[in-house]
């Protein structure tokens, strides 16, 4: 008798678990469903995936499943949660990565670098070759600044048995195909990694540079071009409340902080800032509001956006365009003094003629400056230029 109670209770048990599973499943089909998607995450300070376009093309070329995979992990009900949640359960299992970052030492969060494949690698370089063919005939300087991340220039702080990618060998390969194309490669590698005790290079919490390392890229810049080197900063904190969007993808060190300083010229050369699509301008290249928000890095030009446009007061009569990324925002500042006009173009949001806006804004020099992984994930630039 007692036996058969147990068996009715243990098929209880698994029905209870049963209706558990399949009732979580519809509620998390129906969270799909009913929640509005979102366009972006204050918490990873980036823009989420929404419902792909279905059209025969991108369903043939493989496209929207690439694309409606992302969207799911994007737009999953209560997608933060779970990733903290996933983050406490994996450090108390002892794990040291989450979500493809690693847990170092020092207190620093540090993004992976994934090796792109020889497909991907391809295609990247075409949009540098398209660049480099617009301005073909012409007397337009073209230089690459690719910089490192942390996970190159501190490889030791990584935990032990990290596994990632061959970071230094993927911007080795670059700077010699650049070169093929008449693209200037400045280094900064070997500065970094002899530095990378007496400067905080890069954020705790965050993937991007801080102002000090923007600063010594830009000394290094200016040796190589023969700019001068005469100007002098002050350094002034913008925050010391700065949580990473690694902290917020990661779950991990959710509670620790960061500082974000400016260095401010001694001697202010007058300037204004255009923002062309939103169709705004301002006398400062700071937006300070940001700092009252979850991104906080965006204090520098307000973030990013498809084109910003530098007009100063500066003796100088050339002109320079910036293909870039966020890490171009704390270190295009520093630059001000030395080009009357300086372009700022994000290829992943810019959707005007590229050769147009070369030809009419009398560019003079191009600079390409993006963080290792956005050079060897990202194909907008390939994309801007195969228009």
């Amino acid at each position: 008798m007692q036996k058969r109670k147990d068996k009715i209770n243990r098929k209880k048990y698994h029905s209870i678990l049963v209706i558990a599973a399949i009732a979580i499943v519809v509620l998390l089909d129906a969270g799909m469903i009913l929640m509005p998607d979102h366009t972006s995450s204050d918490m990873e300070n980036r823009t989420l995936q929404t419902f792909p376009k279905l059209t025969f093309s991108t369903l043939v070329s493989g496209k929207f499943e690439s694309e409606f995979e992302t969207y799911i992990a994007d737009q999953f009900p209560f997608r933060n949660k779970w990733i903290t949640l996933e983050s406490t359960v994996s450090r108390m299992m002892g794990k040291t990565e989450s979500n493809d970052i690693f847990l170092a030492k020092g207190g620093y969060l540090i993004q992976n670098f994934h090796t792109p494949s020889d497909e991907q690698y391809a295609s990247l370089l075409e949009g540098y070759k398209g660049i480099a063919k617009l301005t073909e005939g012409t007397d337009i300087t073209l230089n690459a600044m690719i910089v490192p991340t942390a996970v190159n220039i501190y490889s030791k702080k990584l935990p032990f048995g990290a596994v990632k990618g061959d970071q230094k060998a993927f911007l080795t390969q670059l700077q010699s195909d650049l070169a093929a194309s008449g693209i200037n490669w400045i280094d900064l590698s070997e500065p970094f990694a002899a530095c990378d005790k007496a400067t905080q290079l890069y954020y705790r919490t965050d993937h991007h540079w801080t102002s000090d390392a923007a600063l010594l890229a830009y000394q290094i810049y200016n040796k190589t071009l023969g700019l001068d080197d005469s100007t002098t900063y002050s350094k002034k904190i913008l925050s010391d409340s700065f949580k990473g969007t690694l902290s917020a993808s990661s779950g991990l060190r959710t509670s620790e902080t960061d500082e974000i300083y400016a260095y401010l010229p001694d001697q202010a050369t007058d300037y204004t800032v255009s923002l062309t699509a939103e169709n705004t301008k301002s006398a400062s290249v700071f937006d300070v509001q940001s700092l009252s928000t979850k991104s906080q890095y965006n204090v520098f030009f307000g973030g990013n956006h498809p084109e910003i446009v530098i007009d100063s007061a500066s003796e100088s009569k050339k002109v320079l365009m910036v293909f870039k990324d966020s890490y171009a925002n704390c270190f295009v500042p520093f630059l001000i003094p030395d080009y009357a006009r300086i372009i700022m173009i994000d290829p992943r949001y810019y959707t005007e003629d590229i050769s147009e806006t070369i030809q009419s804004n009398g560019v003079t020099d191009i600079l390409f400056l993006y963080n290792a992984n956005t050079a060897a994930e990202d194909h907008s630039l390939y994309q801007l230029t195969a228009q």
